[in-house]
């Protein structure tokens, strides 16, 4: 028993520490609409399930491919849809994932909760 309990003990600790010294931010992925390998799909498509996705890089390979290509509603441009909304807060300027500063965000959460409260009192 005694031995089950140290395997399940250096499996959590060494699973935590790979976890801390990861330094990437990463959002997981929809894969099961493409493959980044399939070479009968847009480049753009190819591009978004990549990982790590460049999200700058997909959005300007969409804008040139719908240029010479009428536009199709399917479940990639759904998709890119669903990733643009979800990224947005965590992309950096070259469009790649970064962890916000959460003590940043609690602060601006607190305030803008503030806001909206002033907000109400003054209305009503």
């Amino acid at each position: 028993m005694k031995f089950i309990l140290f395997a399940i003990f250096i499996v959590l600790g060494t699973s935590s520490i790979h976890a801390q010294e990861s330094k990437t931010f990463h959002i997981p992925l929809e894969s099961g609409y493409g493959n980044s390998n399939d070479l009968t799909l847009p480049y753009w498509v190819r591009l978004m399930y990549q990982e790590p996705v460049n999200v700058r890089l997909v959005l300007q390979e969409y804008e040139k491919y719908y240029i010479e290509h009428p536009f199709e509603k399917n479940q990639h441009t759904q998709y890119f849809k669903r990733l643009l909304k979800t990224a947005g807060p965590y992309l950096n300027r070259e469009g790649e994932f970064e962890e916000p500063n959460w003590e940043t965000w609690r602060k601006e959460s607190k305030l803008s909760e503030e806001r909206a409260l002033e907000a109400q009192s003054v209305e009503g």
